[in-house]
């Protein structure tokens, strides 16, 4: 078998990335998923290079039959498959999302089914439209703004490159369909990138920019929102309840509360079975709309600068 790719089984295989530091969490948030969600599944763990032995085997443990894809072997593989695709072999070894982007869906014998190792599931779970795919090429959790690359004042390049993005697509807990990933159209967005620098106004979003536009080339759909979230301490007083919960960035200490009102061995609620809702393109008013309201309802400070 080559470097994390899969057989083909009833088993849905999860993917997620994670190194030594995560280990903790991810036994946290992947038992979680492993514990309450209705599907069968198992994990095929992308090795930042960090992973031990001892590390594996406590994944193992807990998180039940894990592939672990070492990250030399992967590459080599990979690099195979972007060799008609330089810009996207570049943006793969030299961005910090890049193995995401490529290695995920190219390892994938069927549908890639994507989930960060700080996504809290709270109840049991059906989701078809994201471990099945059930009709839908590409289904992704709602995020909170418009977290994509491009600056305000070059959103009308976009229309006149004829390039579209759906609207806030969380990269965090996102499944496709084979084909989705179309390296020609990939390579020729790095190459508009590298004529006017599209993606220079926030780096570290270019990922999630190229899977916005994957996703509204295709049609793609969000997970019920109101049951699968981002954590925002604005609103998470009223939000905590959700069914799937993502503690990204500032509001990871947040888990720890949640985590351990989880009763995960015992918890015989009927599964809750989560719907989709279409996801819309985030036109130049989209963009605008979320730029005010990051501004004056989702800035936050780091724990340690906070005066509360």
């Amino acid at each position: 078998m080559k470097s994390g790719s899969e057989t083909v089984s009833s088993t849905i295989v999860v993917r997620t990335m994670m190194g030594i530091r995560n280990v903790d969490l991810a036994l946290q948030c992947l038992g979680s998923m492993k514990a309450l969600v209705r599907h069968p599944l198992e994990f095929a763990i992308h090795d930042d290079g960090t992973l031990h032995a001892e590390a594996r085997a406590r994944l193992r443990e807990n998180l039940g039959p894990c592939t672990f894809v070492d990250r030399v072997q992967a590459g080599e593989e990979i690099a195979e498959r972007l060799k008609a695709h330089p810009r996207c072999a570049t943006f793969r070894n030299e961005h910090l999302f890049g193995l995401k982007l490529f290695d995920v869906p190219l390892l994938s014998a069927r549908r890639a089914v994507y989930c960060d190792t700080d996504i809290l599931f709270t109840r049991p779970i059906e989701c078809p439209a994201y471990f099945l795919g059930e009709g839908h090429p590409f289904t992704a959790m709602q995020d909170l703004k418009e977290s994509y690359s491009v600056r305000l004042a070059q959103w009308p390049i976009l229309r006149r490159r004829g390039i579209r993005l759906a609207s806030r697509v969380c990269a965090g807990m996102i499944s496709l369909d084979p084909g989705t990933l179309d390296l020609d159209f990939i390579e020729w967005l790095l190459g508009v990138d590298a004529e006017i620098g599209l993606f220079s106004g926030f780096p570290f979003w270019a990922e999630q920019t190229i899977y916005a536009a994957l996703a509204a080339r295709t049609g793609c759909v969000w997970i019920q929102p109101e049951e699968c979230l981002v954590a925002h301490r604005s609103s998470f007083a009223r939000t905590q309840g959700a069914a799937i919960i993502h503690f990204a960035g500032f509001s990871r200490p947040l888990l720890a509360g949640v985590y351990a009102r989880l009763q995960l061995a015992e918890d015989d609620r009927p599964a809750l079975r989560l719907g989709t809702v279409p996801t819309p393109e985030c036109g130049m008013w989209r963009r605008l709309q979320s730029g005010v309201r990051t501004r004056f309802f989702l800035r936050e400070e780091p724990p340690h600068l906070r005066t509360k």
